[in-house]
């Protein structure tokens, strides 16, 4: 950081300080640590064979890299698990009324923030012919549009 221009030693320690206090290190006891790990959440990834894999999904409370060369999966594999992410953990028709509700609240609240700020909001809204069809894209066929 002494080659930033404009930071001396002195503010440069100042700076560690400060980053030394924000962040503890040092010894958990295992009990602490697997009360820690209890709540640790998995995110579907949309694939239950890639979630085995991955012994659950996507764990919360940690950092996750994906790989690999153009056109792989990476970016789908993000949209998919910003999806699932905020699914509820088990949805279904019985529910229908009350995600629409929410739904309706929240697209409430960002039509309200657009307005305010001068904002366009642009939203995508996949439908399905069937709704009693397997979750996410399990049943996708192609054959419809």
């Amino acid at each position: 950081m002494l080659k930033i221009k404009g930071l001396s030693e002195g503010k440069v320690d100042k700076i560690k300080e400060a980053a030394g206090k924000l962040m503890t290190t040092g010894f958990i006891s295992a009990t602490i640590q697997a009360e820690v790990r209890r709540r640790v959440n998995k995110i579907s990834t949309g694939s239950k064979s890639f979630d085995s894999m991955l012994g659950g999904g996507i764990s919360t409370m940690s950092l996750t890299e994906v790989f690999g060369e153009f056109r792989c999966g990476k970016t789908q594999l993000a949209h998919t698990l910003c999806i699932t992410a905020q699914l509820p953990l088990y949805s279904g028709r019985g529910e229908l009324n009350e995600r629409q509700q929410k739904l309706n609240q929240h697209l409430s609240k960002l039509n309200r923030v657009a307005e305010e700020f001068n904002l366009a909001v642009f939203l995508t809204n996949q439908v399905q012919s069937d709704p009693g069809a397997s979750a996410l894209f399990a049943s996708a066929d192609g054959r419809k549009p």
